[in-house]
């Protein structure tokens, strides 16, 4: 009868040695890294919005994609970053010196915009709503996107003569895309 009572404890020892502990925890551990760029985001305006003269009473027009008048801007930053591209927008043009004001007007193909710089075959997009873009994907100082501006202007059919002026701003920031 003793034989048989050893066994099944036997059996039972074995079973509760065999089982996990709950206190052998077990670790692992990955490095965390980040490279810092040294390629800054900037934006530069390297040609004014021209229209030129104008006579009173008619509208001027230009398009970004065809006008050597297009107000341009070069941004440089980080290859293939998105950047978000928001503008200030003025809605009249001031004329210096006095306070004769002449409409401007932005649309829906007011502005374009490419990697290169190739006015011909920018991409359109309303100046008034904020673009997404990426960087030309290489090396600087190839690492750009180029943005063409332009617009309307309606001088009325009494327009006071002179130099009429207002801030086309743009900002640029990137997205972390």
């Amino acid at each position: 009868m003793g034989r048989r009572r050893l066994v099944p404890l036997g059996g039972l020892v074995l079973a509760l040695l065999a089982r996990p502990s709950a206190t052998a925890a077990q670790q692992a551990s990955i490095n965390a890294s980040a490279q810092v760029s040294i390629i800054a985001l900037s934006i530069a305006g390297t040609q004014d919005l021209d229209f030129g003269t104008v006579a009173s009473g008619t509208p001027v027009t230009i398009d970004p994609r065809i006008s050597v008048s297009a107000g341009r801007f070069q941004i440089n930053g980080f290859p293939f970053a998105q950047f978000q591209l928001t503008f200030t927008l003025p809605a009249v043009l001031q004329r210096f010196p006095g306070p004769a004001t002449m409409p401007i007007s932005f649309g829906a193909t007011s502005a374009c915009g490419r990697p290169t710089n190739v006015q011909a075959t920018c991409g359109y997009f309303n100046p008034a709503n904020p673009f997404l873009g990426r960087i030309r994907l290489a090396f600087p100082p190839n690492n750009n996107y180029f943005v063409w501006v332009g617009a309307t202007v309606s001088p009325g059919v009494a327009q006071a003569s002179g130099v009429y002026q207002g801030a086309i701003t743009a900002t640029v920031a990137y997205t972390g895309n």
